[in-house]
């Protein structure tokens, strides 16, 4: 006669069907980068805590790493969108629980508004200066150009 094993968790969590890559999927698809954002070419990370309930429904969504310049609505927006999966309880079970998970949604700007971000280069030249009160030290040189190089 075999022994019956019991179940090495025991209480399974809340899942997304597809695992992360079809998370990340959906969220790459459903994400609308934010204007205010994109002109003020801003990149990030939105760290956010969720609450979903036995159905697999989100019910709470809260804010642990804000970025702001309206990232933060949208992360909350697309969240919302979100399913879950939760498997059933076992039979003896008769627990309606509430699941917690982390998540975090990326910003970055498309390549073709991050060609848009104006650059700064400079240049740096050691030597000596013609001023003997300042004999030692560096120069540098800095030049600011507003304007888009055009490859």
């Amino acid at each position: 006669m075999q022994k019956h094993k019991k179940d090495k968790h025991f209480l399974k969590k809340a899942f997304y069907p597809g695992g992360r890559e079809a998370l990340r999927a959906f969220i790459k698809k459903e994400l609308r980068y934010p204007e205010e954002a994109r002109e003020a070419g801003i990149e990030g990370t939105v760290q956010l805590r969720l609450t979903i309930d036995h159905l697999g429904i989100v019910q709470k969504v809260g804010i642990i790493k804000s970025l702001g310049y309206g990232c933060d609505e949208e992360a909350i927006r697309v969240v919302r969108m979100l399913r879950f999966t939760v498997p059933p309880p076992s039979s003896h079970q008769k627990v309606r629980m509430h699941f917690h998970k982390k998540l975090n949604i990326h910003f970055r700007l498309p390549k073709a508004a991050a060609q848009n971000v104006q650059r700064v280069q400079y240049a740096y030249t050691a030597g000596k200066s013609k001023t003997p009160a300042s004999s030692q030290g560096y120069h540098y040189t800095i030049s600011w150009s507003a304007g888009l190089e055009e490859e």
